[in-house]
């Protein structure tokens, strides 16, 4: 592929009889890590989701095995979209970072948490999360996520928003949390005190804690 390569399309209708290389191949994908790698190039609007609708009832997932995926939202619209079909209840470590408060961006990043929410057999171990300070409105989404991995997740990485009781409630539900990362945008009303307070609850609910990482703008 080149700079002059615009985007990956697909000329023909995708038939069964297709599935048996591309199966050979998405067995063995492991990890899918998109920043700055489709800086040149990008995959046609739909193309994932023509791969998902394609397959077989033999194959329920496209990517089988992946364990790994970390997805960052370009300036492009659609990328979220393109996410879905690769999630899998193979997947122990997942990241979102999005780039954008677009309206519609912030639609799609809804739909890709409630997504991975509800995707059966899922233990996940790792869960980071980034978007701009103005979104707000995805944490009820997030906390989703938590209230299904509670039980498997050991590292977190999340952009709050502020010290409330919501947030301690659920993540003194996560036993096995041992790495936690916060990032706190309004904190005007916070006291180091809070702050003090706050970590001791998390350290006496959640047993296995090694790493407590806040960071304050």
């Amino acid at each position: 592929m080149t700079p002059e390569f615009d985007s990956m399309k697909y000329a023909d209708a995708i038939l069964e009889a297709d599935w048996a290389r591309f199966e050979s191949y998405s067995r063995r994908v492991r990890k899918i890590n998109n920043e700055g790698v489709f800086s040149i190039w990008e995959l046609g609007p739909g193309a994932l989701a023509q791969v998902g609708t394609s397959r077989p009832p033999s194959t329920p997932y496209i990517l089988p095995r992946v364990t790994e995926i970390n997805w960052t939202e370009t300036r492009d619209t659609g990328w979220l979209q393109q996410l879905i079909p690769l999630l899998s209840p193979s997947l122990k470590s997942f990241g979102l970072k999005m780039m954008s408060d677009r309206s519609t961006s912030v639609t799609d990043a809804r739909v890709v948490l409630r997504h991975l929410a509800c995707l059966a057999r899922l233990k996940l171990e790792r869960l980071h999360a980034r978007w701009p300070d103005s979104v707000a409105t995805l944490d009820a989404a997030f906390c989703d996520v938590l209230d299904r991995q509670k039980n498997s997740l050991k590292s977190l990485s999340h952009q709050s928003f502020n010290l409330d009781e919501r947030l301690g409630t659920y993540l003194s539900q996560l036993p096995n949390l041992v790495n936690l990362e916060l990032r706190f945008v309004d904190v005007n009303t916070q006291t180091e005190e809070d702050f003090k307070n706050f970590s001791n609850l998390l350290a006496s609910k959640c047993s296995g804690l090694e790493t407590i990482r806040f960071s304050i703008p």
